[in-house]
C-alpha cells in the first residue's frame, strides 16, 4: 500500500486548486454540487410570494426581498415575474413607472437581510473572519458598472461595496462576487437580529456616491453605499431590473444554486411572515377560506379568547392583523355574518389568541368565530 503526499490538487487547465491539503491533515476543497443548506439565503429563487404579486413603490412583495431607499422623483412597480434565465422560473421585478434622475439624496436597492442566527460561523469581527462569496442572475436595461454591497448595523456599523459589469442590455447574466470577512467592527449578536443586509443598487444620488473606500470593509459612510454605482436604472419608464438565483455561501467559490423544494422554502419564509389565507389570495381580501373557525355554544354573553398557534415559531414577537373573512376589513373579525372589532391577547413568538371586543356592539350569547391573521416578523 502506497501514499500519495501532496499539498493541492488541481486540473491541469485549471487556475486555482480544487483542493488545498494542510499540514494537519484537513483539507479544504471547492466542491459545486453537494452541501445543502450551504446558502444563506432563502427564496434565492423568488418561488414563495405570500403578500401578492405585484405592489407600487417600496416595501415587501416577495418573501425576504424589500425594494426600497429614498426616492423622491423616480417611482417604480415591485412584481414576480415569470421572466426568468432557464433553469429559473420566477424572479423579482422593478419596473419603473416615473422616470427621472436622482437627487443628491435619493437612492433604491434590491435588499436582503439574513437573520444573526444563521451566520455565526462566518466569525465576523473576529482574526478568523470568513470570506462569503454572492452569485446571482440579473437583467439590467443599463450596460456598465452596477453596485451591489454588505452593510452591517450590529456594534461598530459597517459596510463593503463591489461593482459588476453588465455587458448586454436586457439580457439574463449570471454574477459572481467574493467579499472578504471583516475582521472589525464588534461581531455579530446572536439574538434573531439582522446581521448582514445586502443591497442591489439600482440608483443612487451623489450623497451615496462620493467615497473610494469602496471594496474593502470600513466603518460605514453614506458616500461609500452605492461609491462606482455608474448607472440610472430608473431613466426611463421603458426600463425593467430582473434578478434571481441568488446564493450567498461561505468561501470564495460559487457553487451550483442549491434549488430547495418549494414547501421547504415556504415553511423557512414562514419564519418572518404567515398568513392564513391561501397562497394566492392577498392579505386583505375578503374570503372565508381557509380562515379560523372556532364555534361556542355558551349561553353567557361573554369574550370567547380562540387561541391560534403559529404555523413556524417566529425569529421575534411579530405585529399581527386580524381581518374579518366577510368584508376584508382589518382589526376586524366575523361572529357569525355580523362583523366586530377584533383584539389579541398573551402572544408571543409561537402563538396568540384573538378576541371580539365588541365595543358599542352586543356580544352574541351563541355564536361561531371567523377571522383571519397575518403575522409578520419580518425586518422593517
Amino acid at each position: 500500500m502506497s501514499t500519495l503526499r501532496v499539498n493541492s490538487i488541481r486540473h491541469s487547465g485549471g487556475t486555482s486548486d480544487a483542493i488545498t491539503i494542510t499540514s494537519d491533515n484537513t483539507c479544504t476543497a471547492n466542491v459545486t454540487n453537494n452541501l445543502s443548506n450551504r446558502n444563506l439565503i432563502l427564496n434565492g429563487a423568488m418561488e414563495v410570494s405570500q403578500r401578492g404579486t405585484s405592489k407600487a413603490g417600496t416595501g415587501y412583495i416577495i418573501d425576504r426581498y424589500k425594494v426600497g431607499g429614498a426616492s423622491s422623483v423616480i417611482a417604480y412597480t415591485q412584481s414576480q415575474s415569470t421572466h426568468a434565465p432557464t433553469g429559473f422560473d420566477k424572479s423579482l421585478r422593478v419596473e419603473i413607472t416615473s422616470a427621472g434622475s436622482p437627487a443628491n439624496s435619493d437612492y433604491t436597492s434590491i435588499t436582503y437581510k439574513i437573520e444573526d442566527r444563521d451566520m455565526q460561523h462566518l466569525l465576523n469581527g473576529t482574526s478568523g473572519a470568513k470570506k462569503v462569496t454572492i452569485s446571482f442572475w440579473v437583467s439590467s436595461p443599463k450596460t456598465g458598472n452596477h453596485v451591489v454591497n454588505i452593510y452591517k448595523a450590529q456594534n461598530t456599523t459597517r459596510q463593503i461595496a463591489k461593482t459588476y459589469s453588465v455587458s448586454a442590455a436586457n439580457t439574463w447574466e449570471k454574477k459572481t462576487i467574493t467579499f472578504d470577512g471583516d475582521t472589525s467592527g464588534g461581531g455579530i449578536t446572536n439574538n434573531g437580529s439582522f446581521g448582514y443586509e445586502i443591497n442591489w443598487v439600482l440608483f443612487v444620488g451623489s450623497n451615496f456616491n462620493t467615497s473610494s473606500a469602496n471594496d474593502t470593509w470600513a466603518n460605514y459612510a453614506d458616500g461609500g453605499f452605492g461609491y462606482g454605482h455608474a448607472v440610472n436604472v430608473g431613466d426611463s419608464t421603458s426600463n425593467n431590473f430582473y434578478i434571481t438565483g441568488i446564493q450567498c455561501e461561505v468561501g470564495e467559490y460559487a457553487s451550483e444554486f442549491e434549488y430547495m423544494s418549494y414547501n421547504d422554502t415556504l415553511r423557512k419564509c414562514q419564519r418572518y411572515y404567515e398568513k392564513t389565507y391561501g397562497q394566492t389570495a392577498a392579505p386583505g381580501t375578503a374570503t372565508w377560506s381557509g380562515s379560523v373557525y372556532s364555534r361556542d355554544g355558551t349561553a353567557s354573553a361573554v369574550n370567547r379568547y380562540i387561541p391560534y398557534s403559529f404555523k413556524v415559531t417566529k425569529r421575534a414577537t411579530p405585529n399581527i392583523t386580524v381581518y374579518a373573512p366577510g368584508t376584508g376589513a382589518s382589526g376586524k373579525l366575523n361572529l357569525g355574518s355580523s362583523v366586530y372589532n377584533a383584539s389579541l391577547s398573551s402572544y408571543n413568538d409561537n402563538s396568540t389568541m384573538v378576541y371580539a371586543t365588541g365595543t358599542g356592539q352586543t356580544i352574541p350569547s351563541h355564536y361561531d368565530t371567523s377571522f383571519h391573521l397575518v403575522i409578520d416578523a419580518e425586518y422593517s
